[in-house]
């Protein structure tokens, strides 16, 4: 009897340190997708604040320069 309480002792410190070591993992991902979610948010908004200003000279001669330089570029990936 004594044996049969010592192994389900074990056994219940074994799923205690699993819960808290899972619950540390659950905490730094947490964190992790946090962080990870204001960097996209910001990637976001500098794309938006880039593509305005890219509006803004869309009649410009330098423009038309940059778009016809792009597709001679995507031409030498290709």
């Amino acid at each position: 009897c004594n044996f049969v309480s010592l192994a389900a002792s074990k056994c219940r410190q074994k799923k205690k340190q699993w819960l808290n070591d899972l619950q540390t993992k659950v905490e730094t991902f947490g964190e992790a997708n946090r962080m990870l979610t204001k960097e996209a948010e910001k990637l976001l908004e500098e794309v938006r604040f880039l593509k305005a200003l890219l509006l803004q000279h869309s009649s410009c001669k330098l423009h038309r320069r940059m778009n016809s330089f792009g597709s001679e570029i995507d031409e030498f990936r290709a």
